[in-house]
């Protein structure tokens, strides 16, 4: 490849990344200010965690760091090549996604969530056992922790 097309390769994704980052802030706000989350009112009389705007508030919150990071750091221009192999595992996720989101109410959060997390890797290719573990572990632990500990909310 020569150094011209990897300039303008690397110019493509640097636009993009830009433009991608700047619709995810600019939503995230418009959002944001459309339902009064902005508002300094709702944030003064926070005295609970479990507070009902405070979760999308932090949601919101994280999605405009994402838009900043996307035009601040750019990624490399690696597409893999398209092939009815790729989509067919995408397919296949979105399925066993749906699969999840069927079976979520039948055996509650715990398992269905063990299940996904330490299964979807697996079904795309991903064969490292300890690396499974951890996210599954991780993951989790850290949304029971928010629910539990932190909101004082019950998992279904």
């Amino acid at each position: 490849m020569s150094i011209d097309t990897q300039n303008q390769q690397n110019r493509v994704v640097r636009v993009a990344s830009t433009v991608t980052g700047l619709i995810v802030s600019a939503l995230s706000l418009l959002i944001a200010a459309s339902n009064s989350i902005l508002s300094l009112d709702r944030w003064a009389n926070i005295s609970v965690i479990s507070s009902s705007h405070l979760v999308p508030g932090l949601v919101l919150l994280g999605l405009f760091a994402c838009g900043i990071a996307l035009m601040v750091w750019h990624g490399q221009p690696k597409l893999p090549p398209l092939s009815l192999k790729g989509l067919g595992k995408e397919f296949l996720s979105l399925l066993y996604l749906l699969g999840y989101t069927l079976i979520f109410p039948l055996v509650g959060w715990l398992w269905a969530s063990i299940a996904l997390v330490v299964t979807l890797p697996l079904l795309v290719g991903y064969r490292n056992p300890i690396g499974i573990a951890l996210t599954a572990v991780i993951t989790i632990g850290c949304v029971w922790a928010v629910f539990i500990l932190g909101m004082g909310a019950p998992l279904p």
